[in-house]
């Protein structure tokens, strides 16, 4: 469990209200690696955009999410 896991609720039902939600929180707490499986498994057709500040961090977040999904890189997951 990360501290994420907490708000679960609380994020998906904000991004059901409104067009675009930026979360925060703490390095660590999961917004990058929990984040895209909870939008997903709330909504397997869910579009999202997932920022990272360097393409190492992006590649690294995308395999990793793929990994959790059983996915290959593709229409579905890319970076």
């Amino acid at each position: 469990q990360l501290p994420i896991d907490a708000h679960r609720l609380e994020i998906l039902d904000t991004i059901a209200r409104n067009r675009v939600t930026i979360v925060c929180g703490e390095t660590g707490c999961g917004k990058s690696s929990r984040l895209p499986l909870m939008l997903l498994e709330n909504d397997s057709k869910a579009k999202m955009f997932v920022s990272q500040p360097r393409r190492i961090a992006a590649r690294a977040l995308c395999d990793r999410v793929r990994q959790s999904l059983g996915e290959e890189v593709g229409l579905r997951l890319g970076f």
